[in-house]
C-alpha cells in the first residue's frame, strides 16, 4: 500500500474492525490519482467517508449494476483527467489537474504538483518535449521550449517574469515568453 497510485480504485469496507477510514487517509495522501469506494451496511456513516473525500459511498447490500456504473465512470474519469507517468519504480498515475507545471532538474523530467510536492519521472533520453508528448497534447497545458511545460488550469496570476498558481506556488520564466503565457493563459480561460 505504500507504493504511489498502484491502482485505480480502492473499495473500503466501513463494517471491518480496522479503521478504514484512516487508511484511506494515508493512502489519499500518497496516491492522489485513485479512486476511493466506501461501502457500509449504515448509511449513517457516510459523513465519515466523506471527512477522507470518498470519491463514492453505497449502502450494502449493492447490486452488481451499481458496482458496474461506478465503475463505469471512473474508468471515463481516468482516462480523461489523469495520465500515467514513468518513474523509477514503475508508472505513477497523476490527475491533470493536481499538477502544477513540469521542467527537467539534473536531466530528469520533475513533475511539481499543486499540494507542493514534486518527483522525478524518467531520465531524459530524447528531447523534453517528446518526453512530455502526452500531456503536451493536452488542452491544459502550454509548452515553453526548451524545458517548461505549464498547467494553464492551475494558474491564478500572470506576471512578466513569474507565474502565481493557485497553490501560491511561484514558477519564474523568461521575461521574453510573457506575452505567450498570458495570451494563452487568457484564452484558455474563455474557453473554460
Amino acid at each position: 500500500m505504500t507504493v504511489p497510485n498502484r491502482y485505480d480504485v480502492y473499495f473500503m469496507d466501513m463494517d471491518s474492525a480496522v479503521d478504514v477510514t484512516a487508511i484511506g487517509k494515508q493512502k489519499r495522501a500518497i496516491d492522489e490519482g485513485s479512486q476511493f469506494v466506501y461501502v457500509s451496511i449504515n448509511p449513517n456513516v457516510a459523513h465519515l467517508a466523506a471527512k477522507v473525500r470518498s470519491d463514492y459511498f453505497i449502502t450494502k447490500p449493492f447490486d452488481k449494476e451499481e458496482i458496474d456504473e461506478i465503475l463505469t465512470e471512473i474508468k471515463k474519469e481516468i482516462k480523461e483527467d489523469s495520465i500515467i507517468i514513468k518513474i523509477s519504480t514503475g508508472d505513477r498515475r497523476v490527475r491533470v489537474n493536481n499538477l502544477n507545471y513540469v521542467n527537467i532538474v539534473r536531466r530528469c523530467l520533475c513533475y511539481h504538483l499543486k499540494d507542493g510536492t514534486m518527483f522525478d519521472g524518467q531520465t531524459l533520453r530524447s528531447s523534453f518535449e517528446k518526453a512530455i508528448d502526452p500531456l503536451n497534447k493536452h488542452k491544459s497545458f502550454l509548452f515553453l521550449a526548451p524545458s517548461l511545460l505549464i498547467n494553464l488550469g492551475e494558474i491564478k496570476i500572470v506576471n512578466k517574469d513569474h507565474i502565481i498558481f493557485e497553490n501560491d506556488d511561484v514558477l519564474f520564466f523568461p521575461m521574453k515568453q510573457y506575452e505567450t503565457v498570458r495570451t494563452t493563459w487568457i484564452n484558455y480561460n474563455k474557453i473554460d
